[in-house]
């Protein structure tokens, strides 16, 4: 069973024998690991962005606590719970001692605090597997038997799931945490309902579904998300018009946001913004647009923007193409850039040129 601290595809592809240019995990020494070889336990840690950022650190005391909860958070991602990871120091070197404890089950999930969302309607959200919106992980589901995943990534995931089920009923801002409680040998998945939010429907669309636009901030997603209940049937229609209009005025905007503005205005009836925008999306087909939009379709903290900085990272360690001419040695971001424009003048850009073409509202 592979150890679960990362779940970065890249991951895969190293072995620990490769020595990596820069690599300030030679020197951590993992004791008490049973499940899990030492090696990999390491091997796992050199390609996790967090364990990386602390690595860089001045102070190798906050490095060390750091490195020692991803560690944690692992083993509790393969069903130890109660694992822990107590830190020393020797001859210079961080110590991570492991303690495993059991590997424990699922048991079942409760729900508390719900009203309007019956909690069958919550369960069923989480004992049923799927997979994720950016393809990088599965939601196994917490089904009676199965390992209990008891880390921070699936506490979140399980969140995101019954906010989901509660926009689905048209319910928004709802907030509460989901826990992991013990029962005997099981652990019992409990979500906590603390406020269900407001019913925020207009006719059959859900408008709660936009709310998730605030992790754009002022970026072109969450322009186009906020002006989606407007252009529904809301009082202000034409200034919600006006400011998706606008966003072919702004630089900031590249081929991906424009083409979607695009068919949003075809949804609307609105030929001929939706032609236009369709024209400024191709004038932008350059790789600087769509690099930028890229980052934007990806904010900073999500998994999205961790699996990208992982594959500038792999191309920085592994591919001598993204090293600057001077030899120095280039951070994830400018890694992944260098790398996209080579794999963007391969033929990427040509194939999102068809794309934003293919787009294009057509005359019948």
């Amino acid at each position: 069973m592979r150890f679960a601290i990362v779940s970065l595809v890249l991951a895969a592809s190293a072995t620990p024998q490769e020595q990596r240019p820069f690599d300030p995990f030679r020197d951590i020494v993992v004791r008490g690991a049973v499940t899990y070889a030492a090696e990999e336990i390491v091997n796992q840690l050199a390609f996790d962005e967090t364990a990386w950022k602390a690595m860089r650190s001045p102070s190798p005391r906050s490095a060390a606590h750091v490195l020692a909860e991803r560690v944690r958070d692992g083993y509790r991602r393969g069903g130890f719970m109660d694992a822990d990871v107590m830190i020393a120091h020797e001859d210079g070197r961080i110590v991570l001692r492991v303690t495993e404890g059991p590997c424990v089950r699922c048991g079942t999930v409760r729900v508390t605090g719900n009203r309007s969302v019956d909690a069958s309607v919550v369960v069923d959200a989480l004992v049923q597997p799927e997979k994720q919106w950016d393809g990088s992980r599965q939601w196994n589901g917490w089904t009676a038997g199965g390992v209990a995943r008891c880390d921070e990534a699936t506490r979140a995931q399980a969140w995101r799931r019954v906010v989901a089920r509660y926009e689905a009923a048209g319910v928004g801002g709802t907030r509460g945490h989901v826990g992991f409680v013990r029962s005997d040998e099981a652990v019992d998945l409990h979500v906590q309902i603390e406020d269900e939010g407001d019913e925020v429907r207009i006719g059959r669309v859900v408008l709660a579904a936009f709310k998730f636009s605030q992790s754009f901030g002022d970026a072109w997603p969450a322009t186009v998300l906020r002006a989606m209940p407007d252009l529904v049937g809301g009082e202000h229609r034409q200034a919600a018009l006006g400011r998706l209009h606008r966003l072919s005025g702004d630089e900031a905007t590249g081929p991906i946001g424009l083409t979607i503005t695009a068919v949003v205005f075809r949804k609307l009836g609105s030929e001929q913004h939706a032609n236009y925008h369709s024209k400024a999306a191709l004038a932008r087909c350059d790789f600087d647009h769509t690099f930028a939009d890229l980052l934007t379709l990806a904010p900073e903290g999500t998994a999205m923007r961790t699996w990208l900085l992982g594959l500038g990272r792999h191309w920085r360690d592994h591919t001598d193409a993204v090293r600057p001419l001077d030899g120095s040695e280039p951070d994830e971001l400018a890694a992944l850039r260098t790398g996209l424009r080579v794999v963007w003048d391969a033929g990427l850009g040509s194939y999102v040129r068809q794309a934003v073409e293919s787009a294009r509202p057509r005359k019948d």
